[in-house]
């Protein structure tokens, strides 16, 4: 007999498709006919729906149900502009005291990264890409700037999935390594004004933002 998925296993096959592009903008999320599809109950796919809904991934509106995010130019505008105003705060209490280990680290990310998008897979090149500014809001040890950093992040990785990819050539726009680099030295030999405009440039490289 077929094992039951796990509320984490529909809820990691839901955020890949939504990541990847494959649920289209604004479409409606059936929590019946998605329950059926993956062999839960309604209770169940009703769990993984709120999950997804509080991280950002789609909306949920009250008395008429679920739909895949459709972020317009005007979201687009204020997630990018709390992004430069939260991180480039991020980059300035970090300049002073980021270890040669975090350091490390985020190199180690970025390669990941890097590999993701050399092998194709747009899902976890977004996941990654976000999840990088997650972990340089870790590092502040601040538990309000890592929430905000959740949801600015889950925000952004909807905004790339539904709005910055080619349909066609499927190319992302993403942080080039000179921009982490830049970043990784000016942090390590404490320039501050620096680091901070560095960072800026790696979140506004996040596509080709034009406004």
């Amino acid at each position: 007999m077929k094992r039951a998925l796990t509320e984490a296993e529909i809820y990691e096959i839901m955020a890949e498709a939504l990541l990847s592009g494959r649920l289209g903008p604004g479409a409606k999320l059936a929590e019946e006919r998605l329950a059926a599809l993956f062999g839960v109950s309604r209770e169940r796919m009703r769990n993984v729906l709120h999950r997804l809904g509080h991280e950002r991934l789609i909306d949920v509106v009250r008395n008429r149900g679920a739909f895949v995010a459709n972020p317009g130019l005007r979201d687009a505008r204020e997630i990018y502009e709390a992004r430069r105003i939260v991180e480039g705060g991020i980059a300035w209490g970090l300049a002073a005291r980021l270890s040669g280990d975090q350091l490390a680290a985020l190199r180690r990310h970025f390669a990941e990264e890097q590999r993701a998008h050399r092998h194709g897979n747009r899902a976890d090149a977004i996941r990654l890409s976000g999840a990088f500014h997650v972990v340089l809001a870790e590092m502040t040890d601040n538990p309000l700037i890592v929430r905000q950093m959740h949801e600015l992040v889950s925000r952004t990785s909807m905004l790339v999935a539904v709005m910055l990819y080619s349909t066609v050539t499927r190319e992302p726009f993403f942080r080039s390594p000179f921009t982490l680099v830049s970043l990784s030295r000016a942090i390590s030999h404490f320039s501050l004004p620096f680091s901070t405009t560095i960072l800026l440039s790696v979140t506004s490289s996040t596509g080709p933002v034009t406004w």
